[in-house]
């Protein structure tokens, strides 16, 4: 089901449901994960070793444009290095993949390194 919000705040709102877990800052315009432990429980189950989402419903299993493939391919361009860059890394595919095609939708991304 297609949603739009009159506000970010009220997409905020939808997101937190029952329980705030992502903070938006109306005077900066940027929003901010407030717990990690429920933002891992707010997002969708694995169906792969890496997913690549492109929508926070959990009926879609993976980004069907970008692919598993292309990202997986990114995030080899350089495996052993640190997040920034492999977020980087992505971010240069992906800009790649779209082209000069209109940005219509946001771009989130999160690496995590464990130690």
């Amino acid at each position: 089901k297609s949603q739009t919000y009159q506000t970010p705040q009220d997409y905020i709102d939808s997101l937190n449901g029952d329980e705030e877990w992502i903070i938006y800052n109306s005077s900066t315009n940027t929003a901010h994960i407030a717990s990690i432990g429920s933002f891992v429980n707010h997002c969708k189950s694995p169906s792969k070793d890496v997913g690549a989402f492109d929508d926070l419903g959990k009926a879609q299993v993976e980004n069907d444009l970008f692919g598993n493939d292309r990202m997986l391919s990114a995030l080899n361009i350089e495996p052993d290095t640190d997040p920034k860059c492999l977020t980087e890394n992505v971010k240069s595919e992906v800009d790649r993949f779209v082209d000069d095609a209109k940005q219509f939708d946001d771009l989130t991304m999160l690496c995590v390194k464990r130690n």
